[in-house]
């Protein structure tokens, strides 16, 4: 009994002893975490080359602190408005002026006269005519060729004359029927001969003629016609209009002689019976 009290006050000491001394440190090898896998590393790519910058003008200081992605750039000068677009500018416009395309004259007469039927071009294209196309008339075209058609009410085919205009030039288209009348053959000389002239063309030499010298009254009626028309014929082809003075005179006197015989139609144009019509 006295070594079981022993052995009982032993084991209270032991107790006490355990209770007064620290709790014993965990397993270091328990108490570690479970290591972690290593990182698995990144498939290694070239850096990006950053572009190079421009090149700093003169004057200009670069910033040494670049600005933070999260920081916002000082605003700018206000941008320039557009310069405004210019408006398209055609072809032909940009060209210039259109060329001035060269022309002259052509002067269409026929004796003793003649209907102009067509002028064509070196294309065959057909000139506008006016509406009375009787000769002597003008016309004012472009330089070339040209085939003028000729035709007299009393002639069986028409006449066809080639004319080259040239520039500021005048060029003359002459046809010839033989349709006019010739002259009586007790008719006076000076007579006769003014009316050849007149039918060929030649008005400055029939203008000439004097009826004064002629006796016979029907003689100087038609010496006034003649003289008329011929004036009337120059100052149409000729350009000269104080002519249409004289030719208008001269018609009077052939009135004044006989009112009622008209001209004769086969001889003049119908642009001096028209102009004889007229005349008071």
């Amino acid at each position: 009994r006295p070594q079981n009290g022993k052995l009982l006050s032993l084991k209270v000491r032991i107790e006490q002893a355990q209770k007064a001394a620290p709790p014993p440190a965990p397993n270091a090898q328990a108490a570690a975490p479970p290591a972690a896998a290593p990182p698995t590393a990144a498939p290694t790519t070239a850096p990006a080359t950053p572009p190079s910058a421009a090149p700093a003008s003169a004057g200009t200081v670069a910033a040494k602190t670049p600005a933070s992605a999260n920081t916002a750039a000082p605003p700018g000068p206000p941008a320039s408005p557009p310069a405004p677009v210019p408006p398209a500018t055609s072809a032909s416009a940009a060209a210039g002026p259109a060329a001035v395309v060269a022309r002259g004259e052509l002067l269409l007469n026929a004796q003793p006269w003649a209907n102009v039927e067509s002028v064509l071009d070196e294309h065959q294209q057909a000139i506008k005519l006016p509406t009375d196309a009787s000769t002597p008339f003008a016309l004012l075209l472009p330089v070339g060729k040209y085939v003028v058609s000729f035709r007299n009410p009393l002639a069986e085919k028409p006449v066809q004359v080639v004319a080259v205009i040239e520039a500021n030039k005048r060029t003359r288209a002459n046809a010839a029927f033989a349709t006019a009348k010739p002259a009586t053959a007790n008719a006076a000389p000076a007579l006769t001969r003014a009316q050849q002239d007149y039918l060929a063309g030649r008005y400055a030499a029939a203008a000439r003629v004097d009826p004064a010298v002629l006796s016979d009254a029907a003689a100087k009626f038609h010496a006034y016609l003649i003289r008329s028309a011929s004036s009337f014929m120059l100052a149409s082809t000729g350009g000269d209009t104080s002519l249409m003075v004289a030719a208008r005179a001269d018609a009077r006197a052939a009135l004044a002689l006989d009112a009622h015989a008209p001209p004769d139609a086969t001889t003049f144009p119908p642009r001096f019976l028209a102009f004889y019509a007229e005349t008071r």
